[in-house]
């Protein structure tokens, strides 16, 4: 068998050396995951509404990441970091991005509770020219853990309409009450009176 050139020599280190250095970059450009847990969760400052976020803890640690998918608690999940951003693998598609967030205030939780019914309460104020002006309040009874609470004016505009016998997720803060709704968001209802439910047990 004839020896090779000097020339066909230099062509075989050089394809050699090409091949080398692609796998390589395809080895660089694979991104690693990380096996994590993800876990929902609030956190409040006082007086205010409460900021929902996610837990992811990994084997790196745990990051504070948005709401930027409907996760279970304790969905695991494979993730990488990159930045200030997460990105969570996804089958047979592009990994989801979620951005990490600073939590403000302290972790708050919800009790559960059931809206029992509403009156209507007609309210009278000042509509800035010297005359008064009427408006309909809806005053809800809601039922909880350990106290009967009477709010009313649940968010902007009174947005917040429950119905009998529905189920909801709160928290008191002060003078205040704050109902979960599409598990991201609160509205902040106050608080007009309060007694002990009727099957409350003694010395509770």
């Amino acid at each position: 068998m004839p020896l090779a050139t000097p020339e066909e020599n230099s062509v075989h280190r050089t394809a050699l050396l090409l091949c080398l250095t692609a796998t390589i970059a395809i080895a660089a450009d694979t991104p690693t995951y990380q096996k994590g847990t993800v876990t929902r969760k609030y956190a409040a400052e006082a007086a205010s509404t409460a900021q929902a976020y996610y837990d992811l803890h990994g084997d790196t640690g745990t990051y504070h990441i948005e709401t930027c998918a409907n996760f279970e608690d304790g969905k695991s999940v494979e993730f990488r970091v990159k930045g200030n951003n997460v990105f969570v693998r996804r089958d047979g598609g592009k990994d989801l991005k979620c951005p990490t967030v600073i939590v403000s205030g302290t972790p708050v939780s919800y009790k559960k509770g059931t809206i029992e019914g509403y009156d209507i309460r007609k309210d009278y104020y000042s509509s800035g020219n010297g005359s008064m002006s009427a408006r309909n309040a809806k005053v809800y009874e809601l039922h909880g853990a350990d106290m009967s609470y009477r709010v009313d004016y649940c968010g902007m505009f009174q947005a917040g309409q429950f119905t009998l016998g529905q189920s909801v997720d709160y928290r008191v803060d002060g003078d205040r009450l704050y109902i979960l709704h599409d598990a991201t968001k609160e509205y902040s209802c106050k608080i007009e009176g309060t007694r002990l439910p009727a099957d409350a047990k003694p010395g509770s």
